[in-house]
């Protein structure tokens, strides 16, 4: 009888033994489904990131572009007014004598 209640006891443990197993087995494979939902999500952020990196240094190639345009309109600008009023001396100077 002994021997019945020892086999009864080892096939509890056992069976709590494959129980926990099959509930770790399912915990690993919902977590590495995560992992791998995870890493989907990292390499699809890289991918944004590497596109708005790229429409950033488009967007500082422009505006370097549309500063120099200014800074040469400025220079044109600057000049033409000093010729005007270069001219507008010299003719003051004729009427004047």
């Amino acid at each position: 009888m002994e021997q019945i209640d020892d086999l009864v006891r080892l096939e509890g443990a056992v069976e709590k033994l494959i129980a926990a197993l099959d509930e770790l087995h399912h915990e690993k494979t919902k977590l590495e489904m995560m992992v791998e939902e995870k890493r989907n999500e990292n390499e699809e952020l890289r991918r944004v990131v590497d596109s708005l990196q790229g429409e950033r240094s488009k967007v500082q190639q422009k505006v370097s572009g549309l500063i120099d345009s200014i800074d040469r309109w400025e220079l044109v600008s600057s000049k033409k007014k000093s010729d005007v009023g270069q001219q507008v001396t010299g003719i003051e100077e004729k009427t004047l004598f």
